[in-house]
């Protein structure tokens, strides 16, 4: 999709968002583009420029098995007032695992790395191990 960002006393600016996916009998790719705008909210208050790319890999292992791989890169620059500029690089990959019909498990492990500049700037990095367990139970039912 496309389109345009039309902001007072400013040039027209173009937005685009466009998305590449691919299904396999095992598995799955899908990446993602997105470029557009923005009204601030929270401590950025102002219109903001927003680019992001995302990239995922899903592999199903055997029956109860499956794997993923996500990588992504963001950047937030304000168009005027609090200028800000962000950009933020993520990795993450995980397994999960069905262990019975109604329960299954995943480990998953990602990477944050943030760069500031501007009003608002503070770098940081995150490392994030999770371990998770999902149990489910009967659909419920709503009788009239």
């Amino acid at each position: 999709s496309t389109g345009v960002f039309v902001l007072k006393d400013e040039s027209p600016q173009p937005s685009l968002t466009a998305r590449l996916s691919k299904r396999f009998q095992r598995g799955s790719i899908d990446i993602r583009y997105s470029n557009g705008f923005f009204r601030g909210v929270g401590v950025i208050r102002t219109v903001s420029r927003r680019e992001s790319v995302t990239g995922n890999v899903k592999r199903v292992l055997g029956d109860r098995y499956s794997s993923y791989l996500r990588v992504g890169y963001l950047k937030v620059k304000t168009l005027s007032g609090n200028e800000v500029d962000v950009t933020i690089s993520t990795v993450a990959t995980g397994i999960s695992v069905r262990f019975l019909k109604w329960l299954s498990g995943g480990l998953s492990y990602s990477y944050l790395k943030q760069k500031s500049s501007g009003n608002l700037g503070r770098d940081g990095e995150r490392n994030l191990i999770r371990f998770t367990l999902t149990a489910v139970g009967a659909a419920w039912r709503i009788v009239k």
